[in-house]
């Protein structure tokens, strides 16, 4: 599901727009999904106790393919 939500966000998004997600997934989980989609990433963690991620991602300039 989070797959098909990446790809849509990146249909609908401008080249120069930035995607922001606040969430309790982890990076682990999280970075490879975002990353799929040809995203750049960063990300920081808050809270105690229960931690909750907030991740914002570009669009690269290039995709995987263009590179080659």
């Amino acid at each position: 599901m989070m797959s098909q939500i990446m790809e849509n966000v990146r249909h609908v998004l401008s080249s120069t727009g930035k995607f922001i997600s606040v969430t309790f997934a982890q990076p682990h989980f999280r970075l490879p999904l975002i990353r799929k989609t040809f995203w750049e990433v960063n990300y920081e963690t808050f809270g105690d106790g229960f931690h909750y991620f907030f991740y914002v991602a570009n669009m690269k300039t290039k995709s995987p393919e263009e590179e080659r």
